[in-house]
């Protein structure tokens, strides 16, 4: 028997009725829910399209959602507004991906309101999210079921994504997300760090020299520099609410890049997860300054989406994220471990010129370390983003890991 080929198969559902809920998707969008979003998406004059399917890495769409929504569009051959989970871990937790083919991009105030009504007011269950964004879009509700859905998120006690254990054999197998395309790469973090440590051979320069490498002084307490803990995390609060406020500030136009649109929306969500909202906590200093990257990293995607271009992370300083875009690679030695990295400007001429580079270090068990040498993840496997760019997947894999 011939397999019906995946296109195909979702495309004969959205011409039907809007909506696909794929195999073993059921627990996850139910029947009465899924009836639902059909009346929903049936009474909106733009045509939504809802696609709920398992991914998997390597399967016909690369475990990738928006190029699942891409391929539909293209085959279905309609304009209209498309969106699908990128992942569903089995603890329920999710986040959408969504694409627009109008011709008058943004006059939903979509994606954004569509994360924020969906993903904020029912956090751990699609079929809810997916219920109340078809119906917000149908009443012409958006914008005061976003407001809602906004004092839920502020309301939220204080949580952390964390990567699903085992979830008693509900037909996933032992854990993991069940859309999983956006998240196996974080499987695969620690693999590209150690890729990238790795003492590999260059060919020699013009001149038939090899090329030089440094040895990074180790940490000293005086490095550490934990006065300015409260600075950083007063920094990383007003950077990230800078951000929150430039994005309820944006209009999409409609060449605006809407992928550039939702990275902005992603990172801005994984800073405040990663900073905290109880401000009684204390967070790690290196979760502190991981917010601070990801804030500027979700202005940087607000940017390019203002610009109606991609966005594409830059890659920070290996040795302090703090110091911004790096400019030059350096082969560097770490307590005999081979290090070859991106480093900004001043830590080059530091590290030629024989001085001590401000590196990032801070105190663990009562010594101090350089940040790159603890288990705080994703922040050392990753660089920050000097090594592997994608931090977002790579915090998604988190959970296991831990940071101490």
């Amino acid at each position: 028997m011939t397999q019906t080929d995946p296109v195909t198969e979702i495309v004969a559902d959205l011409r039907e009725d809007g909506v696909h809920i794929g195999p073993g998707m059921a627990r996850h969008v139910d029947a009465a829910e899924e009836a639902a979003i059909e009346a929903a998406v049936a009474r909106i004059d733009v045509p939504v399209h809802v696609v709920v399917r398992a991914l998997e890495d390597g399967d016909v769409f690369s475990g990738d959602a928006g190029d699942m929504l891409t391929r539909v569009h293209d085959d279905l051959g309609t304009p209209g507004w498309f969106v699908a989970p990128t992942y569903i871990f089995s603890t329920g937790e999710y986040s959408l991906e969504s694409k627009e083919w109008t011709g008058d991009e943004g006059r939903l105030d979509l994606p954004y309101n569509a994360y924020g009504i969906a993903h904020w007011l029912h956090p751990e269950d699609v079929g809810a999210g997916l219920v109340e964004l078809t119906t917000a879009i149908a009443d012409g509700t958006v914008p005061a079921k976003a407001a809602e859905a906004r004092d839920a998120y502020e309301a939220r006690p204080e949580t952390t994504t964390t990567a699903p254990g085992p979830d008693g054999g509900d037909g996933d197998g032992a854990g993991g997300p069940v859309i999983v395309g956006a998240v196996v790469a974080a499987l695969v973090v620690g693999a590209l760090a150690a890729l990238a440590i790795r003492r590999r051979r260059r060919p020699a320069g013009a001149r038939g020299r090899p090329e030089p490498r440094f040895t990074l002084p180790p940490s000293v307490l005086e490095r550490v520099r934990s006065a300015d803990d409260a600075r950083l995390r007063s920094r990383a609060e007003q950077d990230v609410l800078a951000l929150g406020e430039r994005i309820d500030g944006t209009q999409l136009t409609r060449t605006a890049n809407a992928d550039a649109w939702q990275a902005a929306l992603d990172h801005y969500d994984a800073a405040r997860r990663v900073l905290g909202r109880d401000p009684a906590a204390s967070p790690d200093l290196l979760d502190v300054i991981g917010a601070i990257v990801l804030a500027a990293r979700g202005g940087a995607a607000l940017d390019a989406a203002g610009r109606s271009r991609a966005f594409s992370p830059d890659a920070p300083c290996f040795l302090n994220p703090l110091h911004g875009r790096a400019g030059a690679r350096r082969k560097l030695d770490d307590a005999g471990r081979a290090l070859d990295v991106l480093v900004c400007a001043q830590c080059g001429k530091d590290l030629a010129a024989g001085r001590r580079p401000d590196i990032l270090d801070v105190v663990r068990d009562g010594e101090p370390v350089h940040y790159f040498a603890t288990d705080a993840e994703p922040w050392a496997s990753t660089g920050y983003g000097a090594l592997e760019p994608d931090l977002l997947t790579a915090l998604r894999g988190r959970g296991s890991r831990g940071t101490r």
